[in-house]
């Protein structure tokens, strides 16, 4: 089998053993990554906690702000027991090493392709114009490198990536089908617009060269792409290669796709596996909608993850960004207290009888600062509930009922009773605590699930075959950064 490259852990000698260490290691820790955060004390998770840590998390003099540097830098309070720092240290050695976008040449800040992306920004954050860039500059490389002629973006959403590579690959100048489910309409008009600016004074004054036939390198496709579409989307390229004749069977071709969503990716990979496609470059995203065997075919996809299950507390931890914390400590610490309400909410629902335990819970959405102070404004200021951090509590539940349209409205007796019962402030150490240790082990989970499809690429490459996966752009720039890429030999 073709050996993937990536980046290793002190250790570790090929990215087989790699895989052999993540598995090892969620079977040891994998139940923190596994509890649950909304049901968490109706379902009990905090047990699941080893009794040293539970001890250590709840004391009095414990600061739950010293979990945003553990989130952060893997840095463990004073006092911590020694299997914790174990637990830390083992997820910190397993995640994937943030390779120095610099360190591929075909990330080259210097390429010619920067001249025309700055006439494409358009409708784009900074952010993603930083992942659009660095991906249609892997992308391009990896089309040059196999003599790709028609690149195919599946999940291609406005269309930003789509553009890149048609007006600013400058390597393999390749034909673009830009594949979405839905958006069709807006992206195409993003394109008239980006080949306006492309065609306008202040960009030939740049240098760009311009002209009809360059205009015509974009194809927009509605198509709603699953695990076997492989044939689908390579009736598409067949097609662009050949856009005013019949299409063109032998034409090389590859697939690439910039945060494709859950088991979108999967598909992806799936494509590339059962066609010809000369390569693929992927940045996968949205782990927690990855669907798991038996039932899904999203994970796993190699034969060295067959048999591990994750589960989707697991999968939504890899969402997690806990290298973003320290920069917003406050959102941090809101986001804790705002954790620890909705599983109050959860435990009074049960309580009232709103709520069967174990039916599927509800999702409230986002409770805004507005929807707060409008719900604190209407307590019915109950002696009982004196105490700032319950009224905090009841205010939240009366605006995260009034989100689900549920029409009950507990008292704020009731409210502060179920904060109590909680242990109060010791509650939100607990879930705060718990939260932590899931994010924690986050990063290692998205690079075993990395590692995953990685391992499935090269089993489906010949030898002489490239298969890599690293870190696209630093996780503060752009948290969903790991990126596969494929490059099948001739």
């Amino acid at each position: 089998m073709v050996e993937v490259e990536v980046p290793l852990p002190a250790g570790v000698g090929s990215a087989g053993e790699y895989a052999a260490a993540l598995r090892q290691a969620f079977a040891q820790y994998g139940y923190l990554a596994q509890v649950g955060i909304v049901d968490f004390f109706v379902e009990r998770h905090w047990e699941r906690v080893p009794a040293e840590w539970r001890a250590h998390f709840e004391a009095e003099a414990f600061d739950v702000g010293s979990l945003i540097q553990l989130a952060d830098s893997g840095e463990v309070a004073a006092g911590a027991p020694e299997s914790l720092r174990a637990y830390v240290r083992e997820m910190w050695r397993l995640r994937l090493a943030a390779a120095a976008a610099a360190a591929d040449p075909s990330l080259d800040p210097e390429a010619e392709a920067q001249v025309e992306l700055r006439h494409l920004a358009d409708g784009m954050t900074g952010k993603k114009q930083a992942e659009v860039a660095a991906l249609a500059r892997v992308v391009d490389a990896a089309a040059a490198a196999t003599g790709s002629a028609v690149v195919v973006d599946v999940g291609a959403g406005r269309g930003h990536l789509a553009r890149a590579l048609a007006y600013g690959a400058t390597r393999s100048r390749p034909r673009v089908v830009a594949v979405d489910s839905q958006i069709k309409q807006s992206a195409e008009a993003l394109q008239r617009r980006a080949a306006r600016r492309l065609g306008g004074r202040q960009a030939q004054r740049d240098g760009v060269e311009w002209d009809a036939a360059r205009a015509g390198r974009l194809q927009h496709a509605l198509a709603t792409v699953g695990m076997d579409s492989g044939a689908a989307l390579r009736g598409l390229a067949q097609a662009a290669a050949a856009p005013e004749s019949e299409p063109e069977p032998g034409a090389a071709w590859m697939l690439c796709g910039l945060h494709a969503c859950g088991d979108l990716s999967s598909a992806v990979l799936r494509a590339f596996a059962e066609t010809d496609a000369r390569a693929v470059a992927l940045v996968p995203c949205c782990h927690n909608r990855i669907t798991e065997a038996p039932a899904g075919r999203g994970f796993p996809l190699s034969r060295e993850m067959r048999g591990v299950a994750l589960g989707r507390n697991a999968l939504k931890a890899a969402c997690q960004a806990p290298a973003r914390w320290a920069a917003a400590p406050d959102a941090a610490l809101d986001a804790f207290r705002r954790n620890y309400h909705r599983a109050l909410l959860h435990q009074l629902m049960v309580d009232h009888g709103r709520l069967a335990p174990g039916a599927p819970v509800p999702a409230v959405g986002r409770v805004s600062g507005a929807d707060l102070d409008a719900a604190r404004a209407g307590l019915d200021g109950d002696d009982n509930t004196d105490d700032d951090s319950a009224r905090d509590f009841a205010a939240y539940a009366l605006a995260a009922l009034a989100k689900l349209a549920d029409p009950w409205r507990p008292s704020a007796a009731q409210c502060a009773e179920c904060w109590r019962r909680a242990g109060g402030a010791r509650g939100l150490r607990q879930v705060a605590a718990a939260w932590t240790l899931r994010a924690v082990a986050g990063p290692a989970i998205e690079a075993l699930l990395l590692v995953d499809r990685a391992l499935f690429l090269a089993e489906h490459c010949a030898p002489g075959s490239r298969v890599r996966a690293f870190a696209l752009l630093d996780a503060a720039t752009s948290p969903r950064n790991l990126t596969l890429v494929a490059e099948r030999a001739p």
